[in-house]
């Protein structure tokens, strides 16, 4: 059997490597949100639609983020 150098939970368990992991996720959040803004922007020409998009597209970012950094949580603190 393997032994992890850091325990069941990998390296996350380290500061240093949770607070990187939680700036990566957030980077590419953003991106994603403003890649997403663009398409829509785009590509949908109703108005009315383009603003309901919009809102659930930086809804979904948001439920998406704070969902990764609780698991990210739950990983560092050992949960």
């Amino acid at each position: 059997m393997v032994e992890w150098p850091f325990g069941p939970s990998g390296a996350l368990t380290q500061p240093f490597a949770a607070l990187m992991t939680g700036l990566f996720v957030l980077v590419g959040l953003v991106h994603m949100r403003l890649g997403m803004q663009e398409i829509i922007e785009d590509s949908i020409h109703g108005e009315g639609t383009k603003l309901v998009l919009l809102i659930l597209s930086l809804f979904f970012c948001v439920a998406i983020g704070a969902a990764s950094i609780l698991a990210l949580f739950k990983l560092t603190l050992g949960g």
